[in-house]
């Protein structure tokens, strides 16, 4: 009997060690454990800490069954296994968007208060003031001063289309960092980082904007002595060019990337060997910073690990191409809510619907024209000091700020869900559309009603009584498209 008991008090330990609520589980692996002992709780088998109380069966039985509860047992942890290693594997950059999407703490935000057309160093600080309060994976929400939109992922996925495309321009320019200290001791690249690696995993735009010698410089061990021009940027082999053909054309440039020898055409070589070697170093330092950013949500790591299943997201090519919505995409997303079958109603609809694809193959076919918006609210006293020097130099004063739509589909498709490109998780976009026949019952005095777009609920409302004709379906569709940038009614 005492035999007995020890063995049942080991089953009972590698029991409770088990989650035996896995639906993988092998029956043979309940049949075993059944048979080995019977078991009466004070709650479910399913949780780890229940009470069991074991009563052994004879020793016959307990020893017959330990086979087959080690094989089943060793079968299960192996399957554990094999279910984490089909979690970390990364095939292609979807499965690294999937893998981050997973990171984004939806219990808390990440809040931002700023306003339109506002410069990238004032999105980087008011990003970095936040992150001082909560992590940047928490969900981002975002608020344009002077508007009525409530953030529920439309306006924050405006917000990451603009910062990083206002991001390649002046942080990255040309496919590399900028070369500037200055943003790496107030961790301007950092934060930059840390607003990419956010945008992937919350449904934004992939950065897409760096050469692969950048990208690679991120991670990679470059020999300093045999520096290829593969390891270098088309804009830095084309000065190197233009130095081999006449370097004192370029002393200052040399001095300033720290070359101390003899500038002539004898020492040529080594002025291009030392330039590399600068050019390298200083790229290097600054992706690097970068790469630190990026790890607020494990990205760098998985950088290192699979540097060409995400180099799509980071490298200006294909994939970037591949995102860019064209006209027949966008109208293939939109899901009408038609009228009763066979009704006047849905054959005026069905009109309209081919009113707005026609209107959306001129925005691709054509070159349209919009009109200019006032941007909802702008202070040039508080933080747009390099605006006003701009206009001291200029000799004018400050005028009012305008903005002007992108005439373009990708344009539309981010007035109407918040996002310039297609979903990069494999997600199917998908964008209702909504026919108001009664705006002239409601108010009989009006003359003219606009569309209606809910980007966070990705809707969009004709008023039919007024676009019944593709004149005036293109019309007004223009002006409210135009004039509706901001998150309020046109």
């Amino acid at each position: 009997m005492k035999y007995d008991e020890q063995l049942a008090k080991k089953l009972e330990t590698e029991w409770n060690a088990v989650d035996i609520g896995n639906e993988e589980f092998p029956d043979t692996y309940t049949t075993a454990a059944t048979s080995i002992f019977t078991t009466s709780t004070t709650s479910s088998l399913t949780a780890k800490t229940s009470t069991s109380t074991i009563t052994p069966t004879s020793t016959t039985a307990l020893t017959t069954s330990i086979s087959t509860f080690s094989t089943t047992n060793t079968y299960s942890a192996a399957l554990a296994t094999n279910s984490v290693q089909r979690c970390d594997e990364v095939n292609t950059y979807e499965d690294v968007v999937k893998m981050l999407s997973t990171k984004v703490n939806h219990n808390e935000q990440f809040f931002l208060v700023t306003r339109r057309m506002v410069p990238l160093s004032r999105i980087l600080s008011l990003w970095q003031r936040q992150a001082k309060k909560r992590h940047p994976t928490n969900v981002l929400k975002v608020r344009y001063a002077g508007e009525d939109g409530i953030d529920s992922g439309a306006i924050s996925l405006e917000f990451f289309e603009n910062s990083l495309q206002e991001m390649g321009k002046v942080m990255f320019p040309d496919g590399k960092p900028i070369e500037s200290t200055y943003h790496v001791q107030n961790g301007n690249f950092r934060t930059c980082g840390q607003i990419v690696a956010a945008s992937i995993a919350q449904g934004g735009p992939p950065p897409c904007f760096l050469e692969e010698s950048s990208y690679q410089s991120a991670f990679k061990e470059i020999d300093m002595m045999n520096i290829s021009s593969h390891d270098l940027t088309a804009r830095e082999n084309m000065r190197l060019e233009e130095i081999r053909g006449d370097c004192n054309k370029y002393t200052d440039l040399i001095f300033d990337n720290n070359y101390t020898g003899v500038i002539d055409e004898d020492h040529i070589e080594e002025i291009i060997r030392s330039l590399k070697v600068s050019f390298v170093t200083k790229r290097s330092l600054y992706m690097k910073e970068f790469m630190i950013g990026l790890n607020s949500y494990g990205l760098a790591d998985i950088i290192r690990k699979y540097p060409e299943k995400c180099q799509p997201l980071f490298v200006n090519g294909d994939l970037k191409k591949g995102l860019m919505p064209d006209a027949d995409y966008l109208f293939s997303a939109l899901q009408p809510v038609y009228s009763e079958q066979g009704s006047s109603r849905k054959c005026i609809e069905e009109k309209m619907m081919d009113y707005f694809q026609d209107t959306l193959n001129a925005f691709e076919d054509e070159r349209m024209t919009g009109h200019l918006s006032a941007v909802a609210w702008r202070d040039f006293k508080a933080d747009d000091e390099d605006h006003e020097k701009e206009d001291e130099q200029k000799g004018q004063e400050n005028p009012e700020s305008f903005e002007s739509a992108s005439m373009n589909i990708p344009g539309v498709m981010g007035w109407l869900t918040g996002t310039q490109h297609k979903p990069i998780n494999g997600e199917k976009l998908k964008v209702t559309v909504c026919f108001d026949h009664d705006c002239m019952q409601r108010n009989a005095k009006h003359t003219i009603c606009f569309p209606q777009v809910s980007a966070c609920a990705r809707m969009i409302t004709f008023p039919v009584a007024h676009m019944q004709s593709y004149e005036k379906f293109r019309e007004l569709f223009v002006i409210a498209y135009c004039k509706g940038q901001a998150f309020g009614k046109p």
